[in-house]
């Protein structure tokens, strides 16, 4: 003979009512968004450091090429092409979004030095937010 279960066994719930289940997929969605925030933030800070790490080879690259030729490579004509043409520099690195960097020599604030700039994570040269590197930038 099958031993029966008593009632109360019978009754007793044996899942998750929906009230649960909903509750426990609302609090996964509210963690899922916050991660996604903050996140958000660390992708920006990535894209800067690796603009700046960028900037520093090339920084490095144009100071190696200043030792040879005693001045900096003339933006107006080769540029930062030079670097790759004398190989002083495997190939020009890009932004951390995905975009050249601007190489300006001389400039009014420095007649015998160099600044490099990307345009930031607003993609628009000129604001705030731009990135930009001189000889006397650590």
């Amino acid at each position: 003979m099958i031993p029966s279960k008593s009632k109360t066994a019978r009754l007793s719930p044996r899942g998750f009512s929906l009230i649960e289940l909903m509750a426990v997929i609302i609090i996964i969605g509210v963690l899922g968004a916050i991660v996604t925030i903050s996140m958000g933030g660390a992708t920006e800070r990535a894209k800067i450091a690796a603009t700046k790490s960028s900037m520093a080879t090339v920084k490095s690259a144009l100071n190696i090429y200043r030792g040879t030729y005693n001045t900096f490579p003339d933006s107006t004509s080769a540029g930062l092409q030079v670097l790759v043409q004398d190989k002083y520099i495997e190939k020009l690195p890009k932004d951390g979004w995905n975009r050249d960097i601007e190489y300006y020599a001389p400039t009014q604030e420095y007649p015998n030095g160099f600044e490099l700039l990307s345009a930031g994570p607003d993609l628009v040269s000129g604001t705030g937010d731009d990135i930009r590197m001189t000889p006397e930038t650590p």
